[in-house]
């Protein structure tokens, strides 16, 4: 029965060996075919710096809602309302 268990796990790990294997090669045909492009390069220039603008729109939005947060919490607390201390954690 053991030996019956490890075929099995091993037919499995071959599965998904294999798998992603084939993700991986048709990943890097993708990129092949892409680069072999003239404009390879600006292409994945322009994608980096849409990534970046994105990344960091995200992030300024994030620290005015932090910011925000933390100046409703501090008139909360100010105001008398005990949830405010709370709001914290």
């Amino acid at each position: 029965m053991d030996e019956q268990k490890r075929h099995e796990a091993f037919s499995k790990a071959q599965e998904m060996k294999i798998k992603q294997d084939a993700e991986t090669a048709t990943l890097g045909r993708t990129f092949i075919r892409d680069a072999n492009e003239a404009n390879a390069c600006s292409k994945l220039s322009r994608y980096e710096v849409a990534l970046y603008r994105s990344l960091h729109k995200a992030l300024h939005e994030l620290q005015r809602l932090q910011a925000a947060r933390r100046a409703d919490g501090n008139a909360s607390t100010a105001c008398g309302d005990r949830r405010g201390s709370l709001r914290r954690f």
